[in-house]
């Protein structure tokens, strides 16, 4: 995957998490961990999938994360040519990115000052 997705002009100290996507999973880029903590100081680079073969899985899982990535999920296992859902697995990634974000506790009350464009579209009234 190439690392020039990545705005070198980004504030990448605000960067909690990067998550890499393949539609398929079946090979491991090992580059693209190594470029995100060499260049932006990125630790959490996670890699998410939407299908894996189940033969696959253990290898890529070990090679991800001898990588450099957290770790591997996918949402869909591809067996006899058709995909079958794996929501312990979505349910897992969430967890662990969850985990790496920093929490914001909005202010109770605080509504947004963003208008919706119905909103905008209707004057105000004085």
């Amino acid at each position: 995957m190439p690392s020039q997705i990545v705005d070198p002009r980004a504030k990448a100290d605000k960067v909690s998490a990067v998550v890499s996507c393949k539609s398929v999973v079946d090979s491991i880029d090992s580059d693209f961990p190594k470029a995100l903590r060499k260049h932006f100081n990125i630790k959490n680079v996670f890699l998410f999938g939407e299908a894996i073969k189940p033969a696959d899985k253990v290898r890529l899982k070990k090679r991800a994360k001898k990588c450099g990535y957290k770790g591997l999920w996918w949402l869909n296992e591809i067996q006899n040519g058709e995909f079958k859902a794996d929501p312990d697995g979505f349910i897992d990634f969430l967890t662990r990115l969850k985990a790496v974000l920093p929490y914001r506790n909005p202010r109770p009350g605080n509504k947004s000052k963003t208008r919706t464009k119905r909103q905008r579209a209707k004057p105000r009234r004085p």
